[in-house]
C-alpha cells in the first residue's frame, strides 16, 4: 500500500511538472520567430561562406536566409556580393538596387553601384573628351625646406611613386606615392652638374647631366654608377644632352641640344651612331627636345620647328607632324593606348599618331610656367613637373577626380579572434590600381568607431609570389600530347623559382583537380603524366571556374594558364556565358593566358577576347622563348591589394553576432570607404 501510494504521488508530481514546463515552453515558443532565427543562421553560414570565397555556396546560404525574411536588407546586400564575385554582376546589381530603391543601403553601396556601372559602361582613361584638373601639388621649396629646385622631368616607378630631376640642387630624388622623399641620388663624389632628363630601362636608371654633357647610368636605388660622353662635336659627345628613349633592346637613344642631333648608345656606354642632318626630305633638326621610341621607330619632337619627326632605328627618317597647335614642343611620354603625352610651354598636349591630331588637355594661366615633361603615374594620373614655377602637379581626368576610389574588402579573416585580418582592393573608378599606399592611407573604424593599433602588414605590389591555376584542355586532340603537359609546367616551374604555386586540372566532360596547390615540382611533374577521361564534351567554363576557384583564397599575384589546341568547341558555354566567365576572373583580380600548341590562326576569338581583358596574353608554347615570360609578366603587373591587421574589443556574442568593419583610403585628398561583416568563431 506504502509503495503504490508513494508511486501513485510521484507520478502525480511527475505529471504536474510536465505539464507546467509544456505550458511555459508553449507561451515562450509564442515570442520565438522561428523564420528569423532560420534566416540568421543562414546569413551567418553565407558570410562565413563568402568569407572563405565558398560564393556558391554563400549564395545557397543567403538565398536560403532571404526565403525566410524577404525584407532582410543585409542578406540581399551579401546576396549581391556573393553574386558579385561569383561573376554574374547583373544579379548584384539587381539586389544592391533593390536595397537603395527600397531607402536601404549606406552612400558606400552606392558609389559601388555606381562604380561597377561605370566601369562595365564607360571606356579606360583618357578618352578623347576627357578634362583634367590639378588636384594636388608639391612645392619645391618652403620656408623651412627645399625638397627640390627647378625640377626637370620624371619617370614613374612601379611603386606608385616617381624619379624626379633636381636641375637646381643637382640631385635626383625618389617621391612616394604619398609625395615624400624617399630616395636622393647625388651621384657619388663626381656628383651630377645639372640633371635634365631620367628614364627608367629594365633594372638601370639613365639621366642626363646637362652641365657635364654625360649620361649616367645607375641602378634603381643610385648606386653601380658610370658614365659616358664627353663635351664636344664628336662621335659619341655632347654639347648639353637633353631627352633620353630607351628601345627596350640594350640602346638608348639622346637628344643633343648643341650638336642638333640624336646619338644612339648600348647601355653600357658604347656609341653607336647620330643622326639629325638635312637628308632628302628631311630639313635637319634646329633644337631637338623631346623623345620617345614607338614601335620599332623614334619619334622626336623640334622646340624651334614646331614639329615632331618620325626615324627607323637606324635614323632613317620617315615623315613628320605638325599642327598650328603646336608652340614649343618638349618632353614626349607614350601612354599605355598608344597615344602621347607632349609637353609644350605650359601646356600637356594629347597627340594621336593614328588620326594626326594634337589636343590641349591642360593648360597653366601662369604665363612663366614651363612644363618640361608629363607622364601618366601607375595610379593612372597625371604628374608633371613645372620648372619655372617649382611645382610637381597631379592631375585627374575630371571624372575620376569626383567620385574618388573604389575601395572592395574582399574578405575578412577572423579565425584567431579577437585578432582580425581585412583583406582588401583599391583602384579607381575605371579599375586601374592604386598603388604604394602607407599606413597612413588607411583609416579603420567598426560601426564608424576609429580602431586603435590597425596596421598595414602587407601590399601586393611589393610581392612577387605568383599562384597558378594550369588548365589543361582535355579534348580528343589533345589526348597523349603528355610532352606540351610536361613543356608548360616545366616554363612556369622554372620561371617561378619557388616563390609561389601551381595547382593543375584537366577540363574534362566533369574537370578534375590533378593536383592541388603546391610548389613541388616532383609532385607537379607527375600530376601531368597520366592521361584522363580526354573526350570531345570536354567543358571549358567549366574548367575555368574550376581553374579561378582554386585562387580566389590566394593574396598574392594569381593567373589561370590554359594549355590548348586553340579550338573550342560551340558548346564550351552551355554553362556559364562568356561574360560570366570574364567577369568572374576579372571581379577576383585573376588573369587569363592562352597557351596553344597550334597556329594563331586557329585559336578561338573567345580566348583571345578573355586574354585582352583580363590582361593576359597569348604565347605559342613552342615559340624560342617559351612562355616562361608570363610569370616576369605577372609579377610586373600592379596590385592595388592590401591587409590590414588589427584586435578587436568587439564582443562577438561567443561567434553569434555579425560584426562591422569599415575602411577609409584617402591619398591627396581623395577618398573610398569600404565596409563588410564578419563572424568569429562559434564557441
Amino acid at each position: 500500500m506504502y509503495t503504490k501510494r508513494v508511486k501513485k504521488n510521484i507520478g502525480r508530481c511527475i505529471n504536474g511538472f510536465l505539464l507546467f514546463f509544456a505550458a511555459v515552453f508553449s507561451a515562450y515558443g509564442q515570442s520565438i520567430d522561428l523564420a528569423k532565427v532560420d534566416a540568421s543562421d543562414n546569413l551567418r553560414m553565407g558570410i562565413v561562406s563568402f568569407q572563405s570565397g565558398e560564393y556558391n555556396k554563400a549564395i545557397l546560404s543567403l538565398e536560403k536566409s532571404l526565403s525566410f525574411k524577404p525584407d532582410w536588407n543585409v542578406t540581399k546586400i551579401w546576396l549581391g556580393n556573393a553574386y558579385f564575385k561569383a561573376g554574374f554582376t547583373d544579379q548584384a546589381l539587381s539586389y544592391w538596387k533593390d536595397v537603395l530603391k527600397n531607402g536601404g543601403g549606406s552612400s558606400t553601396l552606392k558609389v559601388r553601384v555606381d562604380n561597377v556601372q561605370y566601369r562595365r559602361n564607360m571606356g579606360p582613361l583618357l578618352k578623347d573628351n576627357s578634362r583634367y584638373v590639378t588636384y594636388h601639388e608639391i612645392d619645391g621649396t618652403t620656408k623651412d625646406y627645399t625638397l627640390f629646385l627647378r625640377p626637370g622631368t620624371l619617370v614613374p616607378a612601379d611603386d606608385g611613386g616617381l624619379y624626379l630631376t633636381s636641375f637646381g640642387e643637382n640631385k635626383i630624388l625618389k617621391i612616394s606615392a604619398n609625395g615624400v622623399k624617399t630616395l636622393s641620388i647625388t651621384g657619388g663624389v663626381r656628383g651630377i652638374n645639372h640633371p635634365f632628363d631620367i628614364i627608367k630601362a629594365d633594372s638601370y636608371l639613365f639621366f642626363s647631366a646637362y652641365g657635364s654633357d654625360q649620361i649616367i647610368r645607375s641602378d634603381l636605388d643610385g648606386r653601380k654608377i658610370i658614365r659616358f660622353g664627353l663635351s664636344g662635336s664628336g662621335p659619341g659627345q655632347f654639347l648639353g644632352p637633353q631627352y633620353i628613349a630607351a628601345d627596350g633592346y640594350g640602346y638608348i637613344y639622346v637628344t643633343d641640344e648643341g650638336n642638333r642631333r640624336v646619338s644612339k648608345f648600348s647601355y653600357d656606354g658604347k656609341f653607336i651612331f647620330s643622326f639629325g642632318k638635312k637628308s632628302g626630305d628631311f630639313g635637319g633638326f634646329s633644337e631637338p627636345t623631346g623623345i620617345v621610341y614607338v614601335n620599332n621607330n623614334i619619334l622626336v619632337a623640334d622646340k624651334q620647328n614646331t614639329a615632331l619627326y618620325l626615324f627607323d632605328k637606324s635614323g632613317n627618317f620617315i615623315r613628320s607632324f605638325s599642327s598650328p597647335v603646336l608652340k614649343a614642343p618638349e618632353g614626349i611620354f607614350m601612354l599605355p593606348d598608344g597615344r602621347f603625352l607632349l609637353a609644350d610651354t605650359g601646356r600637356v598636349l594629347v597627340f594621336n599618331m593614328a588620326d594626326e591630331t594634337f589636343r590641349v588637355v591642360m593648360e597653366r594661366e601662369n604665363r612663366n610656367s614651363l612644363v618640361l615633361k608629363a607622364v601618366q603615374d601607375v595610379n593612372g594620373d597625371i604628374v608633371l613637373a613645372d620648372f619655372n614655377r617649382n611645382k610637381l602637379s597631379y592631375l585627374a581626368d575630371i571624372t575620376r577626380m569626383y567620385t574618388g576610389f573604389n575601395v572592395s574588402i574582399d574578405r575578412v579573416v577572423s579565425g584567431a579572434f579577437p585578432k582580425v585580418d581585412v583583406e582588401l582592393s583599391v583602384s579607381t573608378i575605371d579599375g586601374t590600381p592604386i598603388v604604394g599606399l602607407a599606413d597612413n592611407n588607411f583609416l579603420v573604424t567598426e560601426d564608424s568607431y576609429p580602431v586603435s593599433g590597425a596596421k598595414l602588414v602587407y601590399a601586393g605590389n611589393k610581392s612577387k609570389i605568383t599562384n597558378i591555376s594550369l588548365l589543361l584542355e582535355g579534348s580528343l586532340r589533345m589526348a597523349g600530347n603528355v610532352k606540351a603537359r610536361q613543356d608548360v609546367l616545366s616554363d612556369l616551374v622554372t620561371s617561378q623559382k619557388g616563390k609561389g604555386t601551381i595547382t593543375v586540372i584537366t577540363a574534362e566532360g566533369v574537370p578534375v583537380i590533378d593536383s592541388e596547390s603546391s610548389s613541388d615540382p616532383d609532385i607537379l611533374a607527375k600530376a601531368v603524366i597520366p592521361e584522363g577521361n580526354y573526350t570531345r564534351n570536354w567543358q571549358f567554363d567549366l574548367g575555368v571556374r574550376l581553374a579561378a576557384s582554386k585562387l580566389v583564397q590566394k593574396s598574392d599575384r594569381r593567373a589561370v594558364v590554359f594549355l590548348t589546341s586553340g579550338k573550342l568547341p560551340q558548346e564550351s558555354f552551355s554553362h556559364y556565358s562568356l561574360d560570366e566567365i570574364y567577369e568572374f576572373l576579372i571581379n577576383n583580380n585573376i588573369t587569363f593566358y592562352a597557351v596553344y600548341t597550334g597556329s594563331k590562326s586557329d585559336v578561338s576569338p573567345e580566348l583571345a577576347y578573355l586574354c585582352r581583358k583580363t590582361g593576359g596574353e597569348m604565347l605559342q608554347l613552342y615559340r624560342p622563348a617559351g612562355v616562361s615570360r608570363i610569370i616576369g609578366d605577372i609579377q610586373k603587373k600592379h596590385m592595388g591589394t592590401y591587409v590590414l591587421t588589427y584586435s578587436t574589443k568587439q564582443d562577438s556574442n561567443f561567434g553569434r553576432d555579425a560584426l562591422p568593419v569599415e575602411v577609409q583610403v584617402s591619398l591627396f585628398g581623395r577618398s573610398g570607404r569600404g565596409e563588410s561583416l564578419y563572424y568569429a568563431p562559434l564557441k
